[in-house]
Formats: structure tokens, C-alpha cells, sequence
């Protein structure tokens, strides 16, 4: 019989799922303010594949995030990111198949999920520095600015869904190893039965129960 905190578990996977992927297909990792001289004011936003900019006349122009173009601390990113996804597309894939086979396993989900999580901040730390630095280098020219002008880098909602996504992939990954090993041992208290040895087979004919 399936249990109701396995179901519970392949429907959060399912959201982890859903925050990477859109993580992934979002247009805001990254967020750009830029006024020249008080009078020009200008935004743009990027994601993975597509970045945008607006102007203060109304004017919107995307395009896309060339492979070989962009910094390779950007297609670290990238790929870690899409890995996650993957990764938890098996997932919950693996976790499905398990509650619906084996009745109440969840452990290769878990495994799953641990994969992704680990992908997930590895993506989201690639692209704090990458940003970090590039703040940086803008706070150098800052000095250079004059009358109102500015340069504002800031991070965006498909940035903060990574790490949600993340986070919530982590969770999963601990509630699945602290499933497994207590479905291995039992609960503190549990009737467990002990490892057969010749000798044990022989002097008891086999098995019995021992209060741990």
C-alpha cells in the first residue's frame, strides 16, 4: 500500500521540478538599471538563453544568448542548471515508479533529488560570482559617473527560483535518507531480527526476535 507521505514526497519533487525548469526558461537571473545624465533611463534583464532591454521611449528589443559568446562562468551555469532539471525529471520519475511498484520506497528519488540540489547550488554560486564581478567592476567606475549617471546590476526571480529549487531538493534528498535508514533499522525500540550465523541457525533452527 502506498503511503501518504511517499505521495507527499513525489509531489514536492514535482515542485523542485517546476522551480528548476522555470528557473531555467526564466528571463531575470540578472536585472540592469542604467541612467545617463538624469534624462536617459534605460533596464534590461537576462536569463540563461535571452536577454531584453527597454528603454525610457518605450523601446524593447530581445535576443538570444549566443553559446560561444557569452562568459564561461555564464555556461557553467547554464549547464548546471539544466543538469539540475534533468535531474529532477528522473527524479520524480524514479520516485513515481518506486511508491507505485514497491509500495513505499522513495530512496532512488532521493537520490534524485540530492544530484539535483547539488547542481542547483553549484549554478546559483557560479552565478553570484560571475554577477559579484561584474558589480565590482561597475562600483571601479562609478567614480567616473557624472551628473546622475549610474550603472545598477542586481539579481532577478528566475536567480532566486534556482536556489528555491535547491533548497527544496535538499530537503527532499535528507527526508529520503532519514526514510531509508529508519525502514532499514526501525524506530528506537523496534523488534529487528538479528544476522543468521551457523551457529545461531543451528542452537535456535533459524530466526527469532530479540528486543533492541
Amino acid at each position: 500500500m502506498v503511503q501518504t507521505e511517499n505521495v507527499v514526497f513525489v509531489i514536492s519533487s514535482c515542485v523542485a521540478l517546476g522551480l528548476f525548469a522555470t528557473s531555467c526558461a526564466g528571463m531575470s537571473w540578472g536585472e540592469l538599471n542604467v541612467s545617463i545624465d538624469g534624462n536617459f533611463h534605460a533596464s534590461g534583464n537576462f536569463g540563461l538563453w535571452r536577454s531584453c532591454d527597454s528603454t525610457s521611449f518605450g523601446v524593447r528589443k530581445c535576443t538570444e544568448n549566443p553559446v560561444k559568446q557569452v562568459n564561461p562562468k555564464f555556461q557553467l551555469t547554464r549547464g548546471c542548471n539544466v543538469m539540475a532539471t534533468i535531474a529532477s525529471i528522473v527524479a520524480v520519475i524514479m520516485a513515481f515508479i518506486n511508491i507505485t511498484q514497491n509500495g513505499n520506497s522513495i530512496k532512488n528519488g532521493g537520490i534524485g533529488m540530492a544530484c539535483a540540489s547539488g547542481l542547483g547550488i553549484v549554478a546559483g554560486v557560479i552565478f553570484t560570482i560571475f554577477l559579484e564581478h561584474i558589480k565590482d567592476e561597475l562600483n571601479m567606475l562609478r567614480g567616473s559617473f557624472q551628473n546622475g549617471s549610474f550603472y545598477e546590476f542586481q539579481y532577478g526571480w528566475a536567480y532566486f527560483l534556482n536556489w528555491a529549487g535547491a533548497g527544496v531538493a535538499l530537503f527532499l534528498a535528507l527526508i529520503s535518507l532519514y526514510d531509508s535508514r529508519t525502514k532499514k533499522t526501525g524506530p528506537p525500540g523496534a523488534l529487528r531480527m538479528p544476522e543468521v550465523t551457523p551457529e545461531n541457525e543451528k542452537a535456535h533452527n533459524g530466526c527469532y526476535w530479540v528486543y533492541q
